[in-house]
């Protein structure tokens, strides 16, 4: 993770959870993560939502070179990980383009019990980026943000966003 928010390509991350933390979540294992200091606000945020929204664990455990709580704004999205089953240790995902797949990382969460499905992007670039994504490989009819409550617009099968440097989303999707 921290090679991957350092060079702000969220394909090194993506590699990581597919050669360590799917196999295994497959293997009905959870992952426990130390929670790293970046130092940089932003960095941190980003560090962290990733932790809380792919399936593991993060622990403020405070060794080493780890912080023992949460950043600004980061208790909301553990709250959003405690009572929504998509974003639970046992869920699994599956990465969604989007037209700045170089910055962006977008996955769809799926709950284990099949109950909910959660689109979560994250931008990996210092600087906001608007973008968009096909949402055919989601075959959803409503898109929820979970953190400001508000119905996503999406035309002609396009959801366009805005993203904050380091900046995330999180929607839920309705069939």
């Amino acid at each position: 993770m921290l090679q991957s928010i350092n060079a702000e390509d969220p394909a090194i991350f993506e590699q990581a959870l597919r050669n360590y933390h799917d196999p295994v979540v497959a293997a009905g294992g959870i992952l426990i993560q130390p929670v790293l200091d970046f130092k940089d606000p932003g960095k941190q945020r980003l560090a962290e939502g990733l932790l809380a929204t792919s399936g593991d664990l993060p622990c403020y455990c405070g060794s080493g070179q780890a912080i023992i709580r949460p950043a600004s704004g980061i208790s909301d999205i553990l709250k959003l990980k405690a009572h929504h089953p998509a974003l639970y240790q046992n869920s699994v995902r599956r990465r969604i383009a989007t037209n700045h797949d170089k910055n962006l990382y977008a996955t769809l969460r799926y709950a284990a019990d099949k109950s909910e499905r959660i689109l979560v992007i994250f931008n990996f670039f210092s600087q906001s980026i608007a973008a968009e994504m096909d949402t055919g490989a989601i075959n959803g009819s409503r898109y929820q943000d979970l953190e400001s409550g508000e119905m996503a617009v999406v035309s002609s099968g396009t959801l366009s966003f805005e993203l904050t440097g380091y900046g995330h989303r999180i929607f839920r999707i309705d069939p």
